[in-house]
């Protein structure tokens, strides 16, 4: 004879159900094992969880590591302006960026024709001359030069009340070359 877990009244042998309260053992097994497969599957999704997780690890660090190889790789064909210190009895081995002593690159002249790209716009010294000489109170040479700004400002003030009229007339006087460049 069982007795109920619920009541504690006595179950007949061969009887499933307590006569007293009906609460059925059977039933209780059938709770018990769906807990304990429900158990298994959640235990099995979390390691398949933590495998995947590992596995993704995995590759990150070996996407990480062939960029690091890659960057080596450039890094000594001098595609960067980081340089390779070398050990003494072994060939060359990477140190990070902060550690390594940046290559001495050669200094070449740069071609004539970058020169003249930088520097502006070329302006004719005769023409500046002359209009500064004729209209330099009215800002005509600041026109000239495309400086619209200080034009305005010659054109409003007599060229600066006489000084910058005089100061731009000896200048592009004193001008070296024949043609200038304004910025």
């Amino acid at each position: 004879m069982n007795t109920c877990e619920k009541c504690g009244a006595y179950i007949p042998i061969g009887e499933t159900a307590c006569p007293a309260c009906g609460y059925d053992l059977a039933e209780q097994e059938k709770r018990a094992a769906e807990e304990a497969r429900r158990k298994a599957a959640e235990e099995a999704r979390r390691r398949a969880a933590e495998a995947e997780a590992e596995k993704r690890r995995a590759r990150e660090e070996q996407q990480r590591k062939a960029r690091e190889e890659q960057q080596k790789q450039s890094w000594q064909q001098g595609g960067a302006q980081y340089a390779y210190q070398s050990a003494p009895h072994t060939e060359q081995t990477w140190a990070p960026p902060w550690e390594q002593q940046q290559r001495q690159q050669p200094q070449y002249a740069r071609p004539t024709y970058y020169r003249t790209q930088s520097r502006g716009k070329a302006k004719n010294k005769w023409v500046a001359l002359a209009l500064c000489a004729f209209t330099g109170w009215f800002g005509g040479h600041k026109f000239y030069e495309e400086k619209y700004g200080m034009g305005l400002l010659y054109l409003c003030t007599s060229g600066l009340f006489g000084i910058g009229w005089l100061v731009d007339l000896i200048k592009l006087a004193t001008q070296p070359n024949e043609t200038y460049y304004v910025e």
